[in-house]
């Protein structure tokens, strides 16, 4: 019979060959605490004690509410978010520069994904583009997004590729929440309808016209409340006599 610390090790083993696959990307949900103790055939506290072991590593973490379950961590993404954010704040580089950047790798996924996509993918578009249209959480609907974005940018194939877009796709996210309070706006969730129509009619050139236009606008959405937070802090200095008029 196999010992309880053997299954944990097949479990923590499992999952790791899961993510590493690429089946499993970040922000995905992993199988329940149910299903991998019914596969292994083993009590749920082993499965638990597996968990807790893969979260220590940083490889997964547990996340609250409707949703919820173990999902694919960040891996790190967060010291690299931060160091761009950093830069951001500086000014050594601007929203526009990870827009184009992020551009260009999201469209060439698509283009390379979107004549062979699955109907599980255009499935999960449409489940996470309702998910968005229902939530009234800030952060989890700039998460959200970023897992739609994430999703169109692993179609084509290129793990690299996808990985740098989620990266990207988390700063521009926890700059939107920065600059606004109504992220829902800032992501328009009815310009993600054509692309997911597109998408489903294995549409190329039309998939790639719809997301270019929603990143384009996006950005521009951005940018616009980018300067009206300046404005209001120089208005704000103005008034606290900070800058003197002249």
């Amino acid at each position: 019979m196999t010992s309880v610390p053997n299954r944990q090790k097949e479990i923590i083993l499992y999952i790791k060959q899961l993510i590493a696959s690429g089946q499993y990307n970040v922000g995905d949900r992993l199988p329940s605490e149910a299903e991998l103790a019914e596969k292994f055939n083993v009590a749920r506290s082993v499965v638990r004690e597996a968990a807790s072991v893969l979260k220590a590593e940083g490889c997964i973490e547990a996340r609250r509410g409707r949703n919820g379950g173990f999902v694919v961590a960040n891996r790190g993404f967060d010291v690299v978010i931060d160091r761009l954010m950093d830069l951001l704040l500086a000014g050594k580089i601007t929203l526009r520069q990870a827009a184009d950047v992020r551009l260009k790798l999201e469209v060439d996924s698509c283009r390379a994904g979107t004549a062979n996509v699955t109907d599980e993918t255009v499935a999960r578009l449409r489940a996470l583009d309702a998910a968005m249209l229902n939530s009234k959480d800030k952060s989890e609907h700039t998460r959200l997004n970023a897992e739609f974005h994430a999703c169109i940018g692993m179609m084509g194939g290129n793990k690299l590729q996808g990985i740098l877009l989620v990266m990207l796709l988390q700063f521009v996210g926890r700059a939107s929440e920065i600059l606004t309070d109504d992220v829902q706006s800032m992501h328009s969730v009815d310009e993600h309808i054509p692309i997911i129509q597109s998408i489903e009619a294995r549409d190329v050139e039309s998939a790639c016209h719809y997301l270019t236009e929603h990143i384009s606008k996006a950005v521009n959405r951005l940018e616009s409340a980018e300067k009206d937070l300046l404005t209001k802090k120089i208005h704000a200095s103005f008034a606290r006599g900070d800058i003197i008029q002249i």
